[in-house]
C-alpha cells in the first residue's frame, strides 16, 4: 500500500483571534510533557458525497472549528513555553492511497498505520503547528482522517470535544440547504395585516408581525407537504439591544378539532402568535433607519447581510425583505406555493422598482 501526498496547506480560521488572547500560557505539566502529538486515524466508507465535496466540507468545517479553539490554530513557541495564538492555521495535508479500503482493512497492517498521519509524533523544531490534520482518500471513495494535535494543549477528553464539535459543524447543514430573498411590498402586507385583524393580541399588528406569521405558515405547509405530516413548530426572533441579546418564541402544535381532525390554521392564527411573543421589543432589522447611512455620496441603493434568516427594510415605501432558509426539497415547495406567490416576490432587482407590479 502507498500513500502519495497531492497537497498541503493551512486552513485558517474563520474569525481572528483577539488581540489580547494572542499568547496561551501551558501550565507546567503541559511544559514538561515528552509527547509533541496525540495522534488518531478515523476510517469512514464511501458514501454518496464525491471526493472533491468531502475535502472540501473537511476543511470549512475545521476553520469553523478553529476560530472556536482559537489556540488550536496556533503555532508551538521554540521555548515549548507558551502557543502563539497567531492565526496560521491547522496543516491541511491530502493524500491519495493506491488501494481500496476494504483491502486495506481485511487485513490491516499496524505498520502502515502511520502513513495516515499528518506529521511524525516525536516532530522537533521551531515553529510547529499546534494541529495536523490528514485526510487520505482510497480508490473506493474511502477516507482515512488522521490528526495530530500537540499533546501539550489537549488530553484525551479535550480532544475528543474538539473532534465532536468539529463533527457538529460539518453536520450543520448536513441535508443541503438554500437561501431565497422574498420581497413584500408595502401593500402586500397590508393585505396580510388586514387578514390577521380582528384577533384578541397585545396592540396592532406590526409589519414584521404579519410577515413573520405568513413566512411561518408557509414554511409548515412545505413541511406537511414534503414529508406527509404536521410537527410541532418553533419560530424565534432574536434582538439585542449593545451586547444584550434575547430570543422570542412563539410556539405551533397541532390541535384536533372535536370530530378528530387536525385543525387548519390560517394566517391570523400565526400572526397572533407572533405578536403574543413580541410585546414589547422591536424584531429583526427593520424600522433601523439602515437606508439613512449616508456618507457623503448618497444614501445605499441596498442594504443586506450575509445572515441566512432576516428581516430587512426595502430602500423605498414600507416593504420588507425577507430572507429564508429551508431544505432543498421544502424550499422547492415554498417557491412553488400560489399563496406566498401572490404577497411576494422572488429574489427581484435591488435596483428595480417593483412598486407598479402587483401581484395580488
Amino acid at each position: 500500500m502507498d500513500v502519495q501526498i497531492l497537497s498541503v496547506e493551512r486552513v485558517k480560521p474563520s474569525s481572528p483571534t483577539p488581540n489580547h488572547l494572542r499568547n496561551y500560557k501551558l501550565c507546567l505539566l503541559d511544559q514538561l510533557f515528552p509527547v509533541a502529538y496525540a495522534p488518531i486515524v478515523f476510517f469512514y466508507s464511501d458514501t454518496n458525497y464525491r471526493v472533491l465535496d468531502k475535502i472540501s466540507k473537511l476543511k470549512k468545517s475545521l476553520s469553523e472549528t478553529l476560530s472556536r479553539f482559537f489556540p488550536l490554530a496556533g503555532t508551538i513557541v521554540d521555548d515549548d513555553l507558551s502557543i502563539d495564538c497567531d492565526d496560521q492555521g491547522a496543516s491541511f495535508t491530502t493524500a491519495k492511497v493506491d488501494c481500496r479500503l476494504n483491502d486495506y482493512l481485511g487485513n490491516p497492517n499496524l505498520e502502515l498505520i502511520a502513513k495516515f498521519l499528518p506529521c511524525e509524533l516525536t516532530t522537533t523544531g521551531l515553529l510547529l503547528p499546534v494541529t495536523n490534520v490528514q485526510a487520505s482518500v482510497f480508490e473506493c471513495g474511502g477516507i482515512a482522517i488522521g490528526v495530530c494535535i500537540s499533546h501539550k494543549i489537549l488530553d484525551g477528553t479535550a480532544l475528543s470535544t474538539f473532534l465532536k464539535s468539529w463533527a457538529s459543524v460539518a453536520n450543520s447543514r448536513s441535508s443541503a440547504e438554500e437561501v431565497i430573498r422574498f420581497v413584500f411590498e408595502g401593500p402586500a402586507i397590508a393585505s396580510l395585516k388586514k387578514m390577521a385583524n380582528g384577533l384578541s393580541g397585545p396592540g396592532p399588528v406590526t409589519r414584521v408581525g404579519a410577515v413573520s406569521g405568513f413566512i411561518w405558515k408557509c414554511a409548515i405547509a412545505a413541511f406537511e407537504e414534503r414529508f406527509g405530516s404536521k410537527k410541532p413548530s418553533l419560530l424565534t426572533h432574536v434582538h439585542s439591544l449593545g451586547n444584550l441579546a434575547w430570543i422570542a418564541k412563539a410556539k405551533c402544535t397541532t390541535t384536533k378539532s372535536a370530530a378528530g381532525e387536525e385543525e387548519d390554521r390560517g394566517i391570523p392564527f400565526f400572526v397572533d402568535e407572533v405578536r403574543k411573543s413580541m410585546r414589547t421589543i422591536i424584531t429583526s432589522w427593520c424600522n433601523l433607519g439602515l437606508y439613512d447611512v449616508d456618507f457623503g455620496w448618497g444614501k445605499p441603493v441596498w442594504v443586506t447581510s450575509v445572515d441566512a434568516s432576516i428581516l430587512v427594510d426595502m430602500r423605498y415605501g414600507d416593504g420588507i425583505e425577507a430572507w429564508v432558509t429551508l431544505d432543498e426539497q421544502q424550499m422547492d415547495i415554498l417557491e412553488n406555493n400560489q399563496e406566498i406567490a401572490t404577497f411576494a416576490f422572488l429574489n427581484p432587482c435591488p435596483l428595480l422598482d417593483i412598486g407598479d407590479v402587483r401581484l395580488f
